[in-house]
This record gives C-alpha cells, sequence and structure tokens, in this order.
C-alpha cells in the first residue's frame, strides 16, 4: 500500500475518533457509540496484511524473512503516517489558530497525502 494511502486511511482513523468524542461530550452512553468494525480495523487489516507471495517450497527462514520484511515496512508506514498527522495537528494548535478545527487540518492532510512518499 503506497504511503499516501496509508496517511488517508490514517485520516479516517482519526476522524472516526473524534466523531465518537463528539458522541460521548454529547452525552451518549459509550456502550451506545459503535466502535465495531470501522475504519481501524479495516484499515490495519489492509495495511498488515497486504499480501506478499512465497514459493511453496520456502523454508521456515525464508517465511520468517519475508514477514518480518512486510511487517517491518507496514509499521513504518503506520509510525509515519500517525507522525505526520500529529505534527499537522500540534502545528495547528500550537500557532494558536483557533478558528481552525481538527477535522479541518485532517481534511487538509487528506487533500495532501499525495505529496508523501514510501518510507523507504
Amino acid at each position: 500500500m503506497e504511503q499516501s494511502e496509508v496517511i488517508k486511511r490514517v485520516v479516517g482513523m482519526l476522524t472516526q475518533a473524534g466523531e465518537w468524542a463528539q458522541q460521548l461530550e454529547e452525552g451518549r452512553r459509550a456502550e451506545d457509540v459503535d466502535t465495531t468494525d470501522g475504519p481501524v480495523t479495516a484499515m490495519l487489516n489492509e495495511v498488515l496484511a497486504y499480501g506478499f507471495s512465497l514459493p511453496t517450497s520456502a523454508s521456515h527462514q525464508e517465511i520468517a524473512e519475508a514477514m518480518n520484511e512486510r511487517w517491518t515496512r507496514a509499521v513504518r508506514q503506520l509510525v509515519g503516517a500517525f507522525t505526520v498527522a500529529f505534527t499537522e495537528l500540534a502545528h495547528t494548535h500550537d500557532t494558536g489558530d483557533f478558528d481552525t478545527t481538527s477535522a479541518d487540518v485532517l481534511r487538509r492532510l487528506a487533500l495532501r497525502a499525495d505529496e508523501f512518499g514510501d518510507p523507504d
């Protein structure tokens, strides 16, 4: 999965989390907020399970190495995407721009996601 797509998925996750928080602030009970199988689960399944192929004759060592390489790349992508989102949100906060909401910042980030390359 491309880094730009991971960033867009992270933006979706953070947006969903913001909506859940807003529902709780508005008085909804936690058990009434549907947090099942949302963008978090979908994104983790797609990023972490993004396929790779091995010959059927691959040894245990080759399988372990391939899985390690795949998971390492996925974790780097996730950490990178969350770092970009945090930095954007923190910058807006630190500049005292109180007219810009976190949803605005995340929306702009999603629109700019294609500017970010893969962390390889």
